[in-house]
């Protein structure tokens, strides 16, 4: 996207972020659920036979357990977790654990179901496949810890195109499923696709305020923790990263937010 080799895409909120930032998007939709839900949480799993039953008995035997996490840009395989549970505990996950791998929620969740991490990060949407595509593998597992639920995943277009080309094309997406004598037959098949959706629901970039205000914090928190910093250097960062969190919080109007912005070197 960001060198115009795609124009349109769907994507997680914390990619999204980075695609507005980095590569001109633009978010114009929401995906909702089949039944209409707007939002889902993120979990961490063990298998259902573990002696572990909260984070904090996973943290306190560190040292011994194995760690399948998300995709780095993934929002409740990493970004959520790192928020609620790794950041305030002034944990990083690569030196808490015995062992980390990062992989996509469905392949951490079959590594828990086989035995071959200790635990995992995932989603509630994502638990919802595995029980129609693996009912077994899903029967294995156990979650002890749900996040607050997040918006469901936007789509982006570039925000250079052409102004009517993004009213159409919002407009197709918006009357999927919704208008038209297809109506019914269109739902049926947004339900059947990969992660089962319903019609879309108008979106822009205020979507990402709610993940953005995670990052920041996050990002505060892991920084007021560091120790091998430059004091200098780590006072200028944790002003820097004030800044933008305090241009976040009082922004009422947010549409220059995703260009003045930027992330702290």
């Amino acid at each position: 996207m960001r060198f115009g080799k795609v124009h349109l895409a769907w994507m997680g909120n914390a990619a999204a972020i980075q695609a507005v930032d980095r590569a001109g998007a633009e978010v114009f939709a929401q995906s909702t659920g089949p039944d209409g839900s707007t939002g889902f949480s993120s979990v961490i799993i063990v298998p259902a036979t573990s002696p572990y039953a909260d984070v904090d008995a996973l943290v306190a035997a560190g040292s011994q357990l194995s760690f399948g996490n998300g995709d780095p840009l993934s929002t409740t395989g990493n970004l959520i977790p790192n928020y609620y549970l790794w950041a305030p505990r002034k944990l990083d996950p690569r030196r808490a654990f015995k062992r980390v791998r990062n992989a996509n929620h469905e392949v951490n969740a079959l590594a828990v179901a086989a035995g071959q991490v200790d635990f995992a990060t995932n989603n509630t949407e994502s638990l919802a496949r595995l029980s129609q595509r693996h009912p077994e593998a899903a029967a294995k597992l156990r979650v002890i810890w749900t996040s607050p639920e997040i918006p469901r995943d936007p789509l982006v277009y570039r925000a250079d195109l052409p102004r009517e080309l993004k009213t159409r094309l919002q407009a197709a997406f918006l009357g999927f499923g919704r208008v038209g004598p297809d109506a019914e037959a269109d739902r049926r098949l947004l339900a059947a696709i990969a992660d089962g959706w319903g019609p879309f629901l108008a979106a822009d970039n205020r979507q990402l305020l709610t993940l953005r205000r995670f990052e920041l914090e996050r990002d505060l928190m892991m920084l007021e923790a560091e120790t091998r910093l430059d004091p200098a250097e780590k006072v200028r960062r944790l002003a820097a990263a004030r800044e933008r969190q305090r241009q976040l919080l009082d922004y009422e109007k947010l549409g220059e937010f995703w260009n003045t912005v930027k992330e702290p070197r």
